[in-house]
């Protein structure tokens, strides 16, 4: 199923995850944004119990989180009323790692790895944000394909390319149709889940801000609203501009950061073979993505974008607060913004989301 480019990506990837994850520590919490003095309920912009309409936009073949989550949400159709999903771009290249992807821990760390091999950053592969949205579209097929499930607003292309500045839009299928689905009466708020770049979503509030009324954005990317230091972040480095639009959009955004929060997603290989193979056709699926990693030894890996879907599924499973309205600086710090507050989940329970993943998985195998 891997073409070269996906198996060279997915190796580069793991190297700089594992890179990424070393780097760094938690600060004071109370350095950061303050807490808003304007409160935004969280149970009013996901509701607790209920259907969920959302709308997946995934950068599927960036790394496998996306390919899990997917699933995960797919499997959930007593929550989640999936009705579109989006193709999401990617990049990376030498240039991307160095802007602002890593720390410079990780990216020694990362030089390192590479010269024990006789490598050096020279040989990361180029890949553009239009052929790596065409993978994920495909990959979403293929997904769709596995597990007999297609939304009833079907699977969409997204963004070519990243937003080159705060006002102009990037025009596609994916945002043309979550316009178009926003506009649509509804009892709640449409639920935009956006685990990659989040081009798509700002290029549809660009096309038209009055759906920011309409939808609440449940993204992850990055560090949480108190880390002092540049974000050094896949999702967000890519466009930094769409992160801005989103953030000062005027929707409200669930913001739950890689670091300190989704990195709890870690499994290793003995619990894949354990709780996911042999767990039908996707199951099956899912374990040959996770065990063509590097898994030698006692290393775990992160399944970074399940946290959205978790989130979802059991938003009480999860500590959260209300945080100041925040944009990203030209250094990609947090600073002071101009839109609503943002909900910030800050911890939750691991074990649940991965015990609703495998009890569905084995369900839908009998």
């Amino acid at each position: 199923m891997k073409t070269p480019l996906l198996s060279l990506t997915f190796t580069f990837m793991l190297a700089l995850l594992v890179a990424a994850c070393s780097s760094g520590s938690a600060s004071n919490p109370d350095e950061g944004l303050a807490e808003a003095d304007v409160n935004i309920d969280p149970a009013v912009l996901i509701p607790r119990e209920g259907m969920l309409e959302v709308v997946i936009d995934t950068d599927l073949t960036n790394e496998i989180d996306d390919e899990f989550a997917l699933v995960q949400a797919i499997l959930s159709p007593e929550r989640l009323n999936i009705r579109a999903i989006y193709a999401a771009p990617y990049a990376l290249s030498e240039e991307i790692v160095r802007r602002g992807a890593l720390t410079e821990l990780g990216i020694r760390k990362l030089e390192e790895s590479l010269m024990s091999v006789g490598l050096d950053l020279s040989v990361i592969p180029d890949v553009e944000p239009g052929p790596s949205m065409e993978q994920a579209f495909d990959m979403a097929i293929h997904i769709s394909e596995l597990t007999g499930f297609t939304p009833d607003q079907g699977i969409h292309r997204g963004s070519d390319r990243f937003l080159t500045d705060i006002v102009t839009p990037v025009m596609s299928d994916a945002a043309n149709n979550l316009v178009a689905l926003a506009q649509e009466e509804r009892e709640s708020r449409l639920v935009v889940v956006a685990n990659g770049a989040i081009t798509n979503v700002a290029s549809a509030l660009l096309i038209d801000p009055s759906i920011a009324e309409d939808i609440v954005i449940v993204w992850t990317a990055a560090y949480p609203s108190f880390w002092p230091h540049p974000n050094n972040s896949f999702n967000l480095v890519q466009d930094i501009d769409a992160a801005r639009v989103v953030f000062e959009s005027g929707a409200p955004v669930v913001y739950i950061p890689g670091y300190f929060v989704g990195e709890k997603l870690r499994v290793s290989l003995p619990e894949m073979r354990e709780h996911i193979e042999g767990r039908g056709d996707i199951g099956d699926f899912l374990f040959e993505l996770y065990s063509g990693l590097d898994n030698s030894g006692a290393r775990t890996k992160v399944i970074w974008d399940m946290v959205t879907v978790g989130y979802l599924l059991d938003p009480t499973g999860f500590d959260e607060r209300v945080v100041a309205p925040m944009t990203l600086g030209d250094d990609r710090r947090w600073i002071p913004g101009t839109g609503l507050p943002v909900v910030e989940p800050i911890d939750f329970d691991r074990d649940l989301i991965f015990a609703d993943f495998y009890t569905k998985l084995a369900a839908q195998a009998e």
